[in-house]
């Protein structure tokens, strides 16, 4: 994609990931440490390296189709990195996101790398522990969405998805949703206030199931909302709305 040849098989590369993933659920000592903080080291090594090369995009175009994995090994690390590079003046992660160049869109043309980030932040976002933190970086990606409704998932339909008042699909639940949109408005006004429309009820609305993580269980068991949450989240989205309104 774009020129770039990966250096290592994708299947190795997948396979390593995996097992990674896996001793992270490891709660014994292995060689004198756990599984987590094994696997902790192990992809913040690699997400160090990714950082450090050349700027990071090589390297970060390289391991994309491993970061759902890599998240799911050590999220705290994973987290960290992306919020780091987000951070900074000019992230590295935006060479991951498609360019538009207009003209017909190829249908065998290969996985966008930005949508395996995505993936990442939907499943780790799963998690009560980790959802600020996953919100956090699909807002700070909204800027980097391509305007060709071909280009794949959005960070911001990734976001507006695991923000819907009639659907549950983390353990946080809606009082965290509701707190992520309190701190939005005061950081980023305009996206939030896009986001808050998306997030009323409508005839048209839809809702798709984000990406689940591979050994985890996080998650609510059924992403069922009771009417009475549901109509607590949307009367005070609309107080939200009526503030913000206010301040313009």
């Amino acid at each position: 994609l774009r020129g770039a040849r990966r250096p290592h098989s994708t299947t190795i590369a997948e396979g390593l990931a995996q097992g990674v993933a896996l001793m992270a659920l490891v709660d014994d000592e292995v060689a004198g440490a756990r599984g987590s903080d094994w696997s902790n080291a192990v992809v913040r090594n690699i997400l160090r390296r990714a950082a450090g090369a050349d700027g990071g995009a090589t390297m970060w175009r390289h391991i994309a189709p491993i970061l759902p994995l890599l998240a799911e090994a050590a999220p705290d690390p994973f987290l960290d990195a992306v919020l780091d590079d987000l951070g900074a003046e000019a992230p590295s992660l935006r060479v991951l996101f498609p360019v538009d160049e207009g003209g017909p869109k190829d249908v065998f043309a290969p996985t966008s790398p930005h949508l395996y980030l995505l993936w990442a932040l939907q499943a780790v976002g799963r998690s009560k522990q980790h959802f600020d933190a996953s919100m956090d970086a699909m807002a700070r990606l909204c800027p980097f969405d391509s305007v060709d409704p071909r280009s794949g998932d959005r960070a911001f339909s990734s976001l507006q998805n695991m923000l819907y008042p009639w659907v549950q699909y983390t353990d946080a639940g809606s009082e965290a949703k509701l707190a992520f949109i309190e701190r939005l408005i005061r950081r980023e006004p305009s996206l939030a206030w896009r986001l808050m429309l998306g997030l009323l009820p409508s005839t048209h609305a839809f809702s798709t199931a984000p990406s689940r993580p591979r050994y985890r269980d996080w998650g609510p068991e059924t992403p069922d909302v009771s009417p009475a949450e549901w109509g607590t989240f949307v009367g005070r989205l609309v107080e939200l709305l009526i503030e913000s309104a206010g301040r313009d």
